[in-house]
């Protein structure tokens, strides 16, 4: 996740210095363990991961978000 934090930041800092449009679609992380979709939706961007590489944890549970701040969309 903290990978993911600094992609978007990378990517809004981007935005000002490029034309943001160039930064739409597909995107791997650089590790390539993580593919992001930028969209946009009216004026504001936002960041959706697509694909993970691994998927599973070392348990064999599915990844989820648990740190996310909204505790509905953790898993």
């Amino acid at each position: 996740m903290k990978k993911f934090s600094i992609f978007i930041s990378l990517f809004i800092i981007s935005s000002t210095i490029c034309n943001a449009s160039d930064h739409l679609g597909l995107w791997y992380t650089k590790g390539k363990n993580c593919v992001i979709n930028i969209k946009k939706n009216n004026s504001k961007y936002f960041g959706e991961m697509v694909w993970l590489k691994n998927p599973y944890d070392k348990d064999g549970n599915p990844r989820v978000d648990i740190n996310n701040k909204d505790k509905s969309l953790r898993n």
